[in-house]
């Protein structure tokens, strides 16, 4: 079966002439095993020809209840996510599949989509795989830079630096900013979470060597005196 195969049974379906509609894709094609380029084929035809409607309006006004009104379900099922979204209501993600080259959404758009659904409490955990897998590391620096920017508002570099070597600080503030969990998965000091989160342009090793150190000696100078008690 080719393309022009989809086609037919999509309009067969679509016309009610199958006993149940939901089944009578052919699963080689139509499944989440399949190569999606045939679901991403049907999708387009569906919204070019049938609704006459473009990427940007593709976009805009795709919804889960036109998904099942066009009975389209079992194909939109068939496309797989990436943990930063959901299938059940980030449809625009349907759009940027079918138009990548006209539909943008780059990654840090994706981490955001998510970071902000959980600090609004509209998900009570980042979905699985969130900080592991291909973009773990990245979302990571997205989600810590970002609330640095929001929240933190510093002035500069070195008072970013200065505010993370305060581990007791800054360890309110990620778990305000829910960073928490994934500080106490990797690093034992914010300062090494902050490091390596940072971009080139703001990354400075001299400024963590130096806080690095300060840390150090002050936590040898504490108990040095608590020694002498």
């Amino acid at each position: 079966m080719n393309e022009t195969g989809v086609l037919m049974e999509y309009e067969q379906i679509l016309l009610g002439n199958t006993i149940n509609s939901r089944s009578k894709f052919t699963a080689t094609y139509i499944s989440k095993n399949a190569d999606d380029r045939y679901a991403l084929h049907l999708l387009r035809y569906v919204f070019e020809e049938i609704l006459d409607w473009g990427p940007i309006v593709t976009r805009t006004f795709l919804s889960g209840e036109l998904i099942d009104m066009l009975k389209l379900r079992v194909v939109a099922n068939s496309i797989q996510f990436p943990p930063e979204l959901s299938p059940k209501t980030d449809y625009f993600y349907y759009a940027w599949r079918m138009y990548p080259e006209m539909v943008h959404i780059t990654q840090r758009e994706l981490t955001l989509n998510v970071y902000e659904k959980v600090l609004q409490g509209m998900l009570i955990k980042y979905p699985k795989g969130f900080f592991l897998k291909l973009h773990g590391e990245i979302n990571k620096a997205i989600c810590l830079n970002y609330a640095i920017e929001q929240y933190l508002h510093p002035g500069s570099i070195e008072e970013i630096y200065k505010f993370f070597s305060d581990k007791k600080k800054a360890l309110q503030f990620l778990e305000k900013y829910r960073l928490v969990d994934i500080y106490r998965e990797q690093y034992s000091e914010p300062l090494g979470m902050l490091h390596d989160c940072l971009n080139s342009f703001q990354k400075n090793a001299l400024l963590y060597q130096f806080y690095k150190f300060n840390k150090s000696l002050k936590e040898e100078i504490r108990l040095g005196n608590k020694y002498k008690q």
